[in-house]
């Protein structure tokens, strides 16, 4: 599944097909994974996240899926499938779950791709995640930050 991601990594959506938010100013642009799952201009987090999983041949009895981030999170709860962050929060192929605006609720998810171990045993991981900034991006982010709220362990 990580593969899959990065092989994602620099797609964007589309600055020419777009509606406009419920503001009347934000731009949401179609995405090949809104299209895939069916909600073409929609936040795209989660529908990348399931788009790898289905590529990967990951099947939705065993994690989930959703198109909105925390709607999956709830669904990976339900199974009991979803963990709190620990040691092997950053294991290839994890799916976190992310509160990145500090509002308490998750709203972006990244799969693990790469675990760098530190001097400080800290860490940094290295994941892929869409949406953000309306791209696909590589994205380093200490093991013990505390905007981790959870993650999926795939192997």
């Amino acid at each position: 599944m990580a593969r899959i991601a990065v092989s994602q990594i620099g797609v964007t959506e589309s600055e020419k097909n777009y509606i406009l938010a419920d503001d009347g100013e934000t731009k949401q642009g179609i995405t090949r994974y809104g299209q895939w799952y069916g909600n073409p201009h929609g936040d795209w987090s989660a529908m990348f996240a399931a788009f790898c999983l289905h590529y990967a041949d990951v099947p939705q009895d065993a994690i989930p899926w959703s198109p909105g981030v925390y709607n999956m999170m709830q669904l990976c709860a339900d199974k009991e499938i979803l963990s709190q962050p620990d040691d092997h929060v950053g294991m290839n192929g994890n799916i976190l779950f992310l509160d990145t605006d500090g509002n308490g609720n998750v709203d972006k998810m990244l799969i693990v791709n790469a675990l760098e171990e530190r001097v400080s045993e800290d860490g940094m991981i290295t994941a892929v995640g869409g949406d953000w900034d309306n791209a696909v991006a590589e994205v380093k982010i200490a093991k013990v930050d505390p905007r981790i709220i959870g993650y999926i362990p795939t192997a």
